[in-house]
């Protein structure tokens, strides 16, 4: 009986565990995509320079690829058994 109760537990705790490592990179991506609406946002300037504009376009395209790569870890752990 205490191996069943003991595996029940180890499921919850590793569904508990994966539900916070999926929470917390929901949380950098907030954070990532709130980082890339302030760089659009000073795009927006009127007397932005274009060695300016380049900078920040640059800017967005590391951010979108962080994006990318953390969205599909979120993929894959949803993906994966368990």
């Amino acid at each position: 009986m205490f191996g069943a109760s003991h595996a029940m537990y180890s499921s919850d705790s590793e569904t508990n565990e994966r539900h916070e490592r999926i929470r917390r990179l929901f949380s950098l991506l907030t954070a990532r995509c709130e980082d890339a609406a302030e760089i659009a946002v000073r795009g927006q300037a009127r007397d932005i320079s274009p060695e300016s504009a380049r900078d920040l376009a640059h800017r967005l395209h590391s951010i979108g690829q962080e994006i990318s790569t953390v969205a599909d870890a979120i993929a894959a752990i949803l993906e994966s058994p368990g």
